[in-house]
């Protein structure tokens, strides 16, 4: 399937394990409790594609573009995400736990109540995203650009920032930012009403 044009497809429940969908074009198609796992779907156009409660577990999503999907529930755990441009995507309730995201672009992105433990942002683009109520334990973040970002009663326990990261007027409010080292970071504007900063 590999530069197949799916768009507006309805692949809800498929089953693509392993499938190599390489610069195919899914806009608007409907993956949603599709098996997606270990597939790949490298520099895919996949604008406004659902994939509510579908796995993509190891799946390859390198240099895709993925503006305004939904991912609500999906498990994307091990996924490659490297310069892959997510804009505006919704990905509330997902699972991303140990995801690399390397020079990728998040910006608009929500992750409401997502687990991102342990996932690494590196130079990655997380302007206005929403990590509202999100598990970033132990993540990590290397010279990210996240002005705007919103953590509340997000967990960031143990999370470490290293290089100039960009959280100016982020609104930490209610979040757990235990052991967190924020020397070093732009902090500017930002809101911490009743956030637990022990030992940070």
């Amino acid at each position: 399937l590999e530069g197949a044009d799916l768009s507006h497809a309805n692949l809800a429940g498929a089953d693509l394990r392993k499938t190599v969908l390489t610069r195919a074009r899914l806009t608007g198609a409907d993956c949603c409790g599709a098996n997606l796992s270990e597939a790949n779907l490298g520099q895919t156009i996949l604008v406004q594609t659902r994939f509510n409660d579908a796995i993509l577990t190891g799946a390859v999503l390198a240099e895709c573009d993925a503006r305004e999907c939904e991912g609500t529930r999906a498990d994307l755990c091990g996924a490659d995400f490297t310069k892959a441009s997510l804009l505006g995507c919704d990905f509330n309730h997902a699972r991303f736990k140990g995801n690399l995201f390397i020079e990728a672009r998040l910006n608009g992105c929500c992750f409401k109540g997502a687990d991102l433990s342990e996932a690494v942002f590196l130079k990655t683009g997380l302007e206005k995203i929403d990590f509202s109520e999100a598990d970033l334990s132990r993540s990590c973040f290397v010279e990210v650009t996240a002005a705007g970002a919103i953590f509340r009663s997000a967990r960031l326990h143990m999370a470490g920032l290293a290089g100039a990261c960009d959280l100016q007027n982020a609104d930490f409010s209610d979040a757990d930012v235990t052991g967190v080292n924020l020397r070093g970071c732009n902090l500017r504007g930002s809101l911490f009403k009743r956030a637990d900063l022990s030992n940070s």
